[in-house]
């Protein structure tokens, strides 16, 4: 071991060990962290692993980087040899990193940039996953305390005039993953933003990460949801000046609002979350949506893909303790069908394994005459999946001109403009 202290002050065996790891097959979601300019000798080597080949390509290596093979399957020894190797491999890379942000602020790159982007790669080598031996005993213990807490916690509730949620999932619980699901213009952003509205009215912080919606479609929603403003007034810019004074007065009701929802439109990158999870200490925290999500995780198809994200939200609401709701499309096959079922998500697999609970929502096709482009929808809320209570449904009715949703039943007028 202290020999390998002493090696840790050695750059060229950091870049021997990294190449060693990746060629064994270990940490490879790291790789996109590093350049070809990041290693010497062997950056025709690791130019070829981030292409995708391992020791198991050794002969083939071989021949593209000139490297011979019994040096190829050196460096993976080296790499499997070591004790506790993962952390070594952390701290080989945090190496490398800082070594690379010290040469580009004496190269005299922008300092801030340069400082945002190494600082950036350093975290998400720090938050990797170590496997380690947890101390299980006492845990009964634990848990009891667990159960006392939570009579000082109050759950964090769906809207009010939507109790149907309320009183079968017994709203949004600390260290779940809810997934709202639904086919385009159904209504899952404005159901999600009337949720986070509801508990930022309540006090409590709201991370929202809006990857679907602006900031002024954000306004729009709400000023047609508290006002009764023509959406083409507000789609033109053409406001009366009652329409204006409406506007300033809805400022101030808005008041809680703006202060305990944190909106984040340009984030979209989830190994970046954690950082500004903790930045933040949200009470809960909304994704809209799934299929906007990327990572510095370079998947072989879209199933890898929402796999890979939807496991990391899973590990961020266990580890921060926070609800999450993520929302995600049902597939187009589903618009024919009379009712969803959890094989409509998309690539529902890892969705609906993962997900603690999953809420389908859907058009009520048994309503006669239902028409798209009507003003109001009736729409059900398919409770398929819930780990800890009861499934069912909640009859719902979709606002489309009030950007919101209500358990009341709302009769279509007869020839009613739509906007």
């Amino acid at each position: 071991m202290a020999e390998l202290n002493d090696q840790m002050l050695d750059r060229d065996y950091a870049e021997k060990y990294l190449i060693g790891s990746w060629l064994y097959g270990e940490n490879r979601e790291h790789i996109k962290l590093f350049t070809e300019n990041d290693f010497g000798w062997y950056n025709a080597l690791f130019k070829e692993m981030k292409r995708g080949k391992t020791q198991k390509d050794n002969l083939e290596l071989a021949d593209l980087t000139g490297i011979s093979v019994t040096e190829i399957m050196t460096l993976a020894q080296m790499y499997v040899d070591t004790i506790d190797r993962f952390n070594y491999f952390k701290a080989y890379a945090k190496r490398i990193i800082i070594d690379n942000m010290q040469g580009a602020v004496l190269d005299g790159i922008s300092i801030t940039a340069t400082l945002d982007i190494h600082l950036d790669k350093i975290r998400i080598i720090d938050e990797a996953e170590v496997v380690t031996i947890e101390d299980s005993t006492g845990w009964f213990m634990k848990y009891l305390d667990e159960i006392d807490n939570r009579k000082a916690q109050k759950p964090l509730k769906y809207d009010k005039v939507i109790p149907g949620l309320n009183k079968k999932l017994g709203g949004l619980k600390r260290g779940e993953l809810t997934t709202l699901s639904a086919r385009p213009g159904v209504g899952k952003s404005t159901l999600a933003l009337q949720t986070a509205e509801a508990i930022a009215n309540e006090g409590h912080k709201v991370l929202y990460f809006n990857l679907e919606m602006t900031m002024h479609q954000i306004g729009d929603r709400l000023t047609l949801k508290h006002t009764d403003i023509l959406h083409d007034h507000l789609r033109n810019g053409e406001l009366t000046t009652e329409e204006w004074d409406k506007v300033t007065v809805l400022m101030d009701r808005l008041g809680k609002v703006t202060k305990n929802i944190v909106f984040k439109n340009s984030n979209s990158n989830i190994d970046y979350y954690n950082r500004i999870i903790e930045e933040e200490q949200p009470e809960l925290i909304i994704v809209d949506q799934l299929s906007h999500l990327t990572a510095n995780l370079t998947t072989p198809n879209i199933r890898e893909k929402y796999i890979y994200m939807v496991e990391r939200l899973k590990r961020i609401a266990i580890k921060y303790d926070v609800p999450v709701l993520l929302l995600a499309q049902l597939n187009r096959e589903t618009t024919n069908r009379t009712e969803p079922t959890l094989e409509g998500l998309k690539e529902s697999g890892a969705i609906e394994e993962t997900s603690d609970n999953v809420l389908l929502l859907y058009v009520n096709k048994e309503e006669k005459d239902i028409k798209e482009e009507e003003v109001a929808l009736p729409c059900i809320i398919k409770i398929a999946k819930n780990r800890q209570g009861e499934q069912g449904k909640v009859h719902v009715t979709f606002r489309k001109d009030k950007c919101n949703f209500t358990e009341e039943v709302w009769t279509q007028p007869k020839q009613h403009k739509v906007y």
